[in-house]
């Protein structure tokens, strides 16, 4: 019996690594990512969930910009996920052109990343814009649904460093 509850704690947490991981993105130009193949590569990461019709988001670029450009080559990036689908890749690339981030942005699936964000947070996905922090180590160590001050990053950062 003990054996058997080892092989089902065992296979749960095999479970969750992979739905963990399997949050598929696509960069602009169609190629296949995760965004666990974006986090973890020394620096903290910001991820920012975004949609072409937020206007909350638009707010949020110009802060995350000028973050991303002071952090990029240290200890911080941001990176956008557009959740508006590659179907509606024009829809995302209208937002790009007409707020200008500096940040790369990848583009999900609504369903699959609502799906793998609710793994990886016990939380359901609440809107736009929501905020993911990975550690440098790509651990997920903060979520935030709403809008985040930059500065807030910086001092939460600062107190983990």
């Amino acid at each position: 019996m003990r054996k058997c509850r080892l092989l089902v704690t065992v296979w749960l947490m095999m479970l969750f690594s992979l739905s963990a991981q399997a949050m598929a993105l696509k960069s602009w130009d169609g190629e296949d990512t995760s965004l666990q193949q974006q986090v973890g590569n020394g620096k903290w990461a910001v991820v920012i969930f975004w949609r072409h019709d937020c206007e909350f988001c638009k707010r949020e670029v110009p802060g995350l910009s000028a973050f991303h450009d002071r952090n990029k080559d240290a200890q911080a990036e941001v990176i956008g996920v557009s959740i508006d689908g590659y179907g509606n890749k024009a829809l995302a690339e209208g937002f790009v052109a007409e707020n200008k981030p500096t940040f790369p942005s990848l583009i999900g699936e609504i369903q699959t990343v609502a799906r793998s964000f609710q793994q990886l947070t016990e939380e359901g996905l609440r809107g736009t814009p929501t905020y993911m922090l990975f550690n440098p180590q790509g651990q997920l160590v903060a979520i935030q649904p709403g809008l985040l001050d930059p500065a807030a990053i910086e001092a939460f950062i600062a107190q983990r460093s």
